[in-house]
């Protein structure tokens, strides 16, 4: 129970009691639970959806959908993406895009990065079917944050030290098979064979920015996971946008 509570202060701003005596390996036992708390904050979507849908159009109603996801998980996830980038475009190296991504100010790459993502989320949903659109809410966060576990639990810290170098560092197989086991869960209950098959593609499209990343930093950092969890998010949907036909 501690380490659901410990997943959920630093994935949503629900201000839960604090867990005291907490370990390094408990930060990173936490990760397992993570899809879950994905799908606990798409229960949340899926009923804001459904209530706003009754007095505004689907465009509108998606844009503040993707807005209080935002507000519900501090944003935290947006400035992996902006740091990642900025990082990435401007550093020649390994030390200088880990330095690039450290600095606080937001470059134009952040700013295009961010725009273009939300773009993209936003006419996705906005364009899904309404017997796609429950499901895909339900489970665009649990893809999200499955993406985050499967990028962490493969992969060694970036940095010497740094605030997600403990849960990197002690997340490991099982965190992997128990976050892998609630993700799969959900999605073949909600969307069945579509479903696994397109959590399939998320994890696949996750090895491959894993790798691509290790290539250029030699690890993974809070940002990169964070940027990971936005990404994955963007391919689930791009994917049920694909498999529900739309035109």
């Amino acid at each position: 129970m501690e380490q659901l509570v410990l997943a959920a202060q630093l994935l949503t701003i629900l201000p839960l009691p604090e867990v005291r005596d907490v370990s390094a390996a408990d930060l990173g036992r936490s990760l397992r639970y993570y899809p879950l708390i994905g799908l606990g904050l798409g229960a949340v979507l899926v009923a804001a959806q459904y209530a706003l849908s009754k007095r505004l159009a689907p465009l509108p109603t998606a844009a503040v959908v993707l807005v209080l996801l935002v507000v519900l998980s501090g944003a935290l996830h947006w400035d992996g993406v902006a740091d990642l980038c900025d990082g990435f475009y401007k550093g020649k190296d390994k030390f200088e895009i880990l330095a690039v991504m450290k600095d606080s100010h937001c470059g134009a790459m952040a700013i295009v990065a961010i725009v273009c993502l939300f773009a993209l989320k936003l006419s996705f949903l906005a364009s899904l079917p309404p017997a796609w659109l429950w499901k895909s809410l339900l489970l665009m966060p649990v893809a999200g944050r499955w993406g985050m576990v499967l990028l962490a639990s493969g992969s060694g810290y970036a940095r010497g030290e740094g605030t997600a170098k403990a849960y990197v560092d002690h997340a490991g197989f099982p965190e992997a098979a128990i976050a892998a086991l609630i993700t799969a869960t959900a999605a073949g209950l909600v969307m069945g064979a579509a479903g696994l098959i397109m959590m399939t593609a998320v994890s696949l499209m996750t090895l491959a920015f894993r790798r691509y990343v290790i290539s250029k930093i030699g690890g993974v950092t809070g940002d990169v996971l964070g940027a990971c969890g936005e990404l994955s998010e963007c391919a689930f949907l791009l994917l049920a946008c694909l498999s529900s036909g739309v035109r």
